[in-house]
């Protein structure tokens, strides 16, 4: 079976273990060896960083909220369509509901607070996609021991139609699966690969599939196994909990043994997968929005829009393999 067979594969229904209280054995990792890996796969581009992005409504990426950030959100009032770095709860438009949280976050710092269980129970994320969004609903848990430095949970993610993926996480291992397919993401391989049923693969492999179903307009129980396993991650990536957890592990020296480096690579992943959505509808759908000097929390990231600018020079998206550079970068050191 050739790779892409393996991943065109179809599937409505996965799997559905309702025990979510599964407990498993991690595995431990140093946060720089992902910084050291994002340094070796950009060694010949030059990428500006600004921000942390432990605080969405930091808009102009310097660590605290401020009249410089209402200033850049006034100036996108009203605009529409995804990557608008002012866009704070990322539905598509520019409103009165990005200035309530920037308002209601005023003078807060990008300080990372301390690693958060996250409990879902009928939690929805609506990502925009560009086009259409494919809101996933959760329901399960993710815990942090902050003792032993383990994280684990069970997380079940339903999309329109009843497409069902089950995640499972295992430290440094983050799992996917569908009836039809199963996605591994191994936080210790520095590797530009993930294993799909068993057999390694390049992300980007993966990622243009993704790409190919988002562009199709079917809807999810359309979509190969993969791509379902994809935006499920991506989409636990969106939540709230999820990016503050993220932000900790980025920039907390005091996690109580805690491995943030195995978030890394699957952090990554997940914002790769986000701004494949996007590009899959065009170049403008990416980048539109994306004013120089300012950045866009992607799946927990702060990613900077001239990167973002810099996928879609001279018009054409860079590819797969670039955004997942661009975001294995963002995580920093």
């Amino acid at each position: 079976m050739t790779i892409m067979n393996m991943l065109r594969g179809h599937s409505a229904h996965g799997t559905q273990d309702q025990d979510h209280s599964s407990i498993f054995k991690p595995m431990a990792r140093s946060r720089f060896g992902c910084a050291f890996l994002a340094g070796l796969l950009l060694v010949n581009q030059t990428v500006v960083f600004a921000g942390g992005g432990c605080l969405p409504t930091d808009i102009d990426g310097d660590d605290i909220v401020t009249g410089k950030d209402l200033a850049v959100l006034l100036g996108q009032w009203g605009q529409k369509g995804p990557a608008s770095s002012a866009d704070i709860n990322n539905d598509c438009s520019v409103d009165g509901k990005d200035l309530a949280a920037l308002l209601g976050s005023w003078g807060s710092s990008a300080e990372p607070g301390a690693f958060q269980d996250m409990n879902f129970e009928n939690y929805t994320v609506d990502m925009c996609m560009g086009r259409v969004s494919h809101p996933v609903t959760f329901t399960g848990g993710i815990m942090f021991d902050q003792v032993s430095g383990q994280i684990f949970g069970s997380v079940f993610a339903e999309m329109e139609g009843g497409a069902y993926v089950h995640l499972e996480i295992q430290s440094c291992q983050y799992i996917a699966m569908t009836d039809m397919s199963k996605i591994s993401i191994n936080g210790n391989d520095p590797s530009s690969t993930v294993s799909v049923n068993g057999m390694e693969v390049q992300i980007s492999t993966v990622l243009d599939k993704y790409m190919e179903d988002i562009e199709s307009g079917l809807p999810p129980t359309q979509w190969s196994p993969s791509s379902l396993c994809s935006h499920a991650f991506s989409s636990l990536a969106e939540s709230e909990l999820w990016g503050s957890n993220v932000c900790s592990a980025q920039y907390s020296d005091s996690n109580a043994g805690f491995a943030p480096g195995c978030m890394c690579k699957f952090a990554a992943y997940a914002a790769a997968t986000i701004i494949a959505g996007l590009a899959a509808a065009g170049c403008f759908a990416l980048t539109g929005g994306c004013a120089i000097g300012t950045t866009v929390t992607i799946g927990g990231l702060a990613i900077p829009c001239v990167s973002l600018v810099g996928l879609c020079a001279g018009g054409a998206f860079a590819g797969t393999a670039a955004a997942y550079e661009v975001t294995l970068a963002a995580w920093g050191g």
